[in-house]
């Protein structure tokens, strides 16, 4: 009587919260960085356009270190070229954590986890980066603050598939429920300052919505002929 015993690097796949954070984080990270592509080729294409200027140095220079990265590495890029790379690693990175392959779910949230850092520690202001960044990334703390955030919770996923594969059980882990708890406080510490950082910009916005709405209700009382 022969049996087949279960691969050691499979295990049922369900899209858990997990697998929606890694799904959500690669999309956010995907969608700046083509965003940034995008208004890089406007600017070249309308160069007297200021609002283009604006939007792309004022939100989305940071992301760009991931493209300074790979025409460093690899040489120059054209915005088309690199969006589709970008896109096609993010939907890459999405189905493996989808997967049913634990050693490919173990791939793409290493992955978030390596992106995470590289966002936060080369948009972290300080003398290290600074003698660098004319070169690659650019100092921003709303960017700092979504690199650390992603960063810690995918360590957090990394370290609970590397104790998956060495049989441990975290669930009964005082250091580990311990660990989890002061990550919860950072996180929502990390939370907190983050919504401090685009406050700012809450007012804009809601006065901007009740303008287009009294503007909408004006329009519609408007006598027509």
């Amino acid at each position: 009587m022969t049996g087949r015993s279960p691969s050691h690097f499979a295990s049922p796949a369900s899209p858990n919260w997990e697998s929606r954070f890694v799904i959500g984080a690669v999309a956010l990270l995907s969608g700046l960085t083509v965003a940034d592509r995008l208004f890089a080729w406007l600017i070249g294409a309308f160069p007297a356009e200021a609002l283009l200027w604006h939007i792309r140095f004022e939100y989305l220079r940071p992301i760009a270190v991931y493209h300074s990265i790979a025409e460093r590495s690899f040489g120059s890029w054209s915005p088309w070229s690199f969006s589709l790379v970008v896109a096609a690693a993010g939907a890459l990175i999405a189905l493996s954590v989808l997967s049913g392959i634990r050693l490919a779910r173990a791939v793409s949230c290493h992955l978030l986890l390596i992106a995470g850092v590289v966002l936060a520690v080369l948009c972290f202001d300080s003398a290290l980066v600074v003698r660098d960044h004319a070169l690659v990334g650019t100092p921003s703390e709303p960017y700092f603050l979504i690199g650390v955030l992603l960063a810690s919770i995918a360590a957090g996923l990394c370290l609970r598939i590397h104790a998956e594969y060495m049989g441990l059980d975290l669930a009964r882990s005082r250091l580990v429920r311990r660990t989890r708890s002061a990550a919860l406080r950072q996180r929502d510490k990390l939370v907190e300052a983050f919504a401090g950082v685009i406050e700012p910009f809450v007012p804009i916005a809601r006065r901007v919505t009740v303008a287009h709405a009294r503007r909408a209700v004006a329009t519609d009382r408007r006598p027509r002929d």
